[in-house]
């Protein structure tokens, strides 16, 4: 990918009543703040879908044909923990990843990257690459610390015209510099 087209991207997020919820609202400030300081910002579109669930993601999808899909939030090995809409004591409710991959699908133009950054999120490969080029997904449970710097650098490198591999790399060195030890996951 090259940012000399414009880039949409789909930032969905979730929002369970947990004590562990994740901070994705400090990631998507990070995010927004990072793209804004780089040199092709005026060539990506930032779409945010906050408390998202399955419809809001179509909608997106539909209303936006993003380029790249970002979801932040709680992943386990078979989906993503979205929104279920109930304002008092919210459970969160799974979208598995072959309902994911099948929205994904169910438009005339899929999202070329798939970033789920999300713990346990490599469970996807199988239902999402048939229909995006490239997927970003994490092998264990990611730290808040870890996911807000891979991505506020990951997408500045983007914003940046850099490829997707050195976005993804840069993401890395983000975590590295850190001082995480969760540069593999």
């Amino acid at each position: 990918l090259k940012t000399q087209e414009a880039r949409d991207v789909r930032h969905c997020v979730e929002n369970p009543a947990k004590a562990t919820t994740r901070r994705v609202d400090v990631e998507m400030r990070q995010v927004v703040e990072a793209v804004s300081g780089s040199k092709l910002r005026d060539n990506v579109n930032i779409h945010q879908s906050p408390a998202a669930d399955l419809n809001s993601i179509i909608n997106g999808l539909n209303d936006h044909a993003p380029r790249i899909v970002h979801f932040s939030g709680h992943g386990y090995s078979g989906g993503l923990a979205v929104d279920h809409a109930k304002v008092q004591r919210p459970h969160g409710k799974v979208v598995t990843f072959d309902l994911l991959g099948k929205a994904f699908r169910s438009v005339d133009s899929p999202p070329d990257v798939v970033v789920l950054n999300a713990c346990e999120s490599a469970g996807a490969r199988k239902a999402l690459l048939p229909s995006a080029k490239a997927l970003i997904v994490m092998n264990d449970s990611i730290s808040d610390v870890a996911a807000t710097a891979f991505a506020a650098k990951f997408y500045a490198a983007i914003a940046s015209g850099q490829s997707l591999q050195s976005a993804f790399k840069q993401g890395q060195l983000a975590i590295e510099a850190a001082s995480i030890n969760e540069v593999n996951i």
